[in-house]
C-alpha cells in the first residue's frame, strides 16, 4: 500500500479475538475507515459460488446472487437479528436450508432418512423374493403362451454385470417401464428376452409385459 499521509511506521493492534498484532499504520487506518462496497468484496470472497472456471456470463450470475445474499445478510443482522456475534455463514446455511425445506436434523438422522428414501434399497427384492416372483413367472407364461415361438418366451430378469474397471457388484440402469410414469428408478436387472436391453425393475417386469 502506497500512501503520502503518513510515515512508515508499524504500530501494536488488538484483533476481536484479544490478540496482539503488528501492522502498517496505513492498513490500521485504511480497515477502520473502509467502505462497504470493500467490505461486501471481502466478505463474498470467502464463500465465493464461482469457485470452477465457467463461462464469463454464469459468472456475472453468481456474483449478483452472492451480493444479494450479502445485502440481505447485513439487514437481517442489523435491523432484526439484531446479534453482532452473528455471522454471515451461519446466515448461508440457515437460508440454504430455508429454500430446499431441510428440516434441523442431525448427520445420522439424514443419512437414516437417506436410505430409507433410496430408490435402490424400495426397488430392489431379496433374493428370496425374486427367485419366488420368476418361478411364478414361469407358471403364467407357460400357461398364458404355450408356444415355443412366442415373442414372450424366455423373458426373465437377469442382473446386468459392470464393466471390467468397475468396482461395482451390478451395473445399474433407468428402468423403463418407470420411465413411462416419468418416475426417475436405477436397477440393476434387465430382460433377457428383449431385444432392445429393457432396463426394468423386478416389480415392474409384469406391467411392461403386458404390453407386448
Amino acid at each position: 500500500m502506497v500512501t503520502t499521509m503518513d510515515h512508515p511506521a508499524l504500530i501494536e493492534v488488538t484483533n476481536r479475538f484479544g490478540k496482539k498484532k503488528t501492522k502498517p499504520i496505513e492498513v490500521n487506518r485504511y480497515n477502520k475507515s473502509m467502505s462497504g462496497v470493500d467490505r461486501l468484496d471481502q466478505m463474498i470472497s470467502y464463500y465465493s459460488s464461482p469457485r470452477k472456471t465457467i463461462r464469463w456470463y454464469k459468472k456475472v450470475l453468481f456474483h449478483i446472487m452472492d451480493t444479494t445474499v450479502w445485502n440481505s445478510f447485513y439487514i437481517y443482522k442489523n435491523f432484526v437479528k439484531k446479534d453482532k456475534k452473528y455471522e454471515y455463514v451461519t446466515y448461508r446455511e440457515e437460508l440454504i436450508r430455508k429454500l430446499i425445506g431441510l428440516k434441523e436434523e442431525k448427520g445420522k438422522d439424514l443419512i437414516r432418512n437417506s436410505n430409507k428414501n433410496d430408490s435402490r434399497r424400495n426397488v430392489l427384492q431379496t433374493e428370496s423374493q425374486l427367485h419366488e416372483n420368476i418361478e411364478r413367472s414361469k407358471v403364467e407364461t407357460q400357461d398364458n403362451f404355450s408356444q415355443p415361438n412366442s415373442r414372450n418366451h424366455g423373458h426373465w430378469p437377469t442382473r446386468m454385470m459392470p464393466s471390467a474397471n468397475s468396482k461395482k457388484k451390478y451395473a445399474f440402469l433407468t428402468c423403463k417401464q418407470c420411465s413411462k410414469q416419468k418416475v426417475r428408478r436405477d436397477t440393476s436387472y434387465f430382460c433377457k428376452g428383449c431385444n432392445n436391453f429393457s432396463a426394468l425393475c423386478p416389480s415392474c417386469f409384469e406391467d411392461w409385459h403386458k404390453d407386448l
